[in-house]
């Protein structure tokens, strides 16, 4: 298990000029790295947007790479799913040492299978990697926040795969100094839970609080291999992963932006366009999700493992408080924000896979089946089947409450929180992919990111949004911006511009004041 210590939340440099910050988050690189992508419904609208995300953020990173704000350099920092490890399905090579499942359904998410993964993403987008070597090489600085596509950043043999990528694609042209790989890879930094700025922002992916995606013990996501099994020590699957793994990485017509909003309908619609065959080997890839699933849920349960992941998991929750030079305390009542996985919680499984739902329509079946048959006259046989339908009817209502989807609702409630333990104003989540800005009833404002990711949801007229965090004359300018035809404009729906005047005394710090833009 590999935790990156390098949670500097300050300059790179020390004495070096504050940078100016840009949010941006889930890029999701690499999602069309499997097999059969270009054969879905619309192939040609997939690679369209896939060829659309590279130019534009090619193009977004050349213009602030020559653009400063004021003198000072950026700090791009991308607030999680940069690469969408999930996605990739990769299929071993001979003699790799792989086992059953990553023959069936493609490497997994250990350290090595991760090395394999960014390497072909690197190749994939050639072009934005060579962007981000020319970012550095002219001063500026790279932040990367795991996310829950890409948690497989969490392996030390991974971040330094990532950096020597950056490395390769390097080039003079443009460098304040001539190139270094130690310029280079000191200048790329990873955090593994949150980039904090005291007194400015508390930038976080968002994951952690929807139930879907979440991770029990964030600074230790890893499943510890069982002793004298073929497998490795893995990143833990969240439901999020085993849908992808499992399912949707090897049937095209799945689109991985928006899926968890279909109806019913879609999904017989699915099913008849890929005939009997293609829904025998779904539900036989839906089986083997299943399987696994309950297999985490199992492991979960075991005493012994469960402690060393949590012991671990406050071992690096102390170091990073050291670092950060943060309370204990506060680090203990952020990690307490997390919604708990769904994994956690059998009746939350069954809830999440409509099991439950599906075990009542058998019971009730079963009971409709008793009544017409035992029920004395047809009066009575009549009000036997009424009562049972009320209470299917009534049942799967209740049971259908419990399926939260939609991240942003669950993610909303807790910036107001998370300002209240580190007393910052502005809170960064990204996730969910729904761009905006909303001002917390005690003055503080949270942002969401949005996506890069111009696909059906949420749509090419709410993509390329980005946060831009500057200093001026007044204070500090924080914007959320759309990038639309070369220009880096406000986001038409949110036009919210903060001021923080910064005044910080040398002998006690204030906490900024949050003045709304005229």
């Amino acid at each position: 298990m590999a935790f990156d210590s390098a949670d500097q939340m300050g300059p790179t440099n020390a004495g070096a000029v504050e940078p100016n910050l840009l949010v941006i988050s889930d890029l999701h690189l690499g999602e069309d790295l499997k097999p059969f992508s270009a054969e879905g419904e619309n192939p040609v609208a997939w690679l369209r947007h896939v060829v659309k995300l590279e130019r534009e953020l090619d193009a977004f990173l050349e213009h602030h790479t020559k653009n400063r704000q004021d003198g000072r350099p950026w700090r791009l920092i991308v607030n999680g799913d940069m690469v969408d490890f999930l996605s990739v399905c990769l299929f071993p090579t001979d003699g790799d040492g792989s086992d059953d499942d990553e023959r069936q359904f493609g490497v997994g998410t250990h350290a090595l299978a991760a090395v394999r993964k960014i390497e072909s993403v690197a190749r994939r987008h050639a072009a934005i990697f060579q962007r981000l070597s020319a970012w550095i090489a002219a001063g500026h600085e790279l932040h990367v926040v795991l996310g829950n596509h890409d948690v497989e950043f969490h392996w030390e043999p991974v971040q330094q795969a990532f950096r020597a990528l950056i490395v390769a694609g390097a080039s003079d042209e443009g460098a304040e100094e001539p190139l270094s790989a130690e310029k280079l890879c000191a200048a790329v930094q990873f955090h593994p839970w949150f980039y904090f700025q005291k007194g400015l922002c508390y930038i976080e992916h968002g994951h952690q609080y929807d139930e879907y995606c979440s991770f029990d013990y964030v600074l230790a996501p890893v499943q510890p291999a069982e002793a004298g099994s073929q497998q490795k020590d893995s990143i833990l699957l969240s439901i999020a992963h085993a849908g992808q793994r499992y399912v949707c990485n090897l049937f095209p017509m799945f689109d991985p932006h928006g899926q968890e909003y279909w109806h019913w309908t879609e999904y017989f619609r699915v099913a008849f366009r890929i005939g009997v065959r293609g829904v025998t080997r779904l539900a036989y890839m839906y089986i083997v999700m299943l399987s696994r699933l309950f297999g985490v849920w199992r492991s979960l349960r075991r005493e012994v493992v469960d402690h060393v992941r949590r012991r671990l998991h406050l071992e690096r929750l102390r170091a990073l408080a050291a670092r950060l030079r943060m309370p204990e305390a506060d680090l203990m009542a952020l990690d307490g924000l997390r919604r708990p996985s769904v994994l956690r919680s059998l009746s939350r499984l069954l809830n999440t896979f409509f099991l439950d739902r599906f075990a009542v329509a058998l019971l009730c079946a079963s009971l409709m089946t008793a009544a017409l048959f035992w029920a004395p006259g047809g009066l009575a046989k009549g009000v036997a089947s009424a009562a049972v339908l009320a209470v299917f009817w009534l049942t799967d209502r209740q049971l259908a409450k419990a399926r939260m989807l939609d991240s942003e609702i669950q993610m909303r409630t807790v910036p107001a929180r998370i300002r209240k333990i580190v007393d910052t104003p502005l809170v960064v989540f990204g996730h969910s992919h729904d761009p905006g800005a909303h001002e917390l009833p005690d003055g503080g404002w949270y942002f969401n990111t949005g996506t890069w990711v111009p696909a059906a949801r949420p749509g090419p007229e709410h993509a390329f949004t980005h946060l831009c965090i500057r200093r001026d004359a007044e204070g500090v300018l924080a914007e959320l911006r759309q990038w639309r035809n070369g220009v880096a404009a406000p986001y038409a729906e949110a036009k919210r511009i903060l001021r923080a005047a910064l005044a910080v005394p040398a002998a006690a710090p204030v906490p900024p004041r949050i003045v709304k833009a005229a």
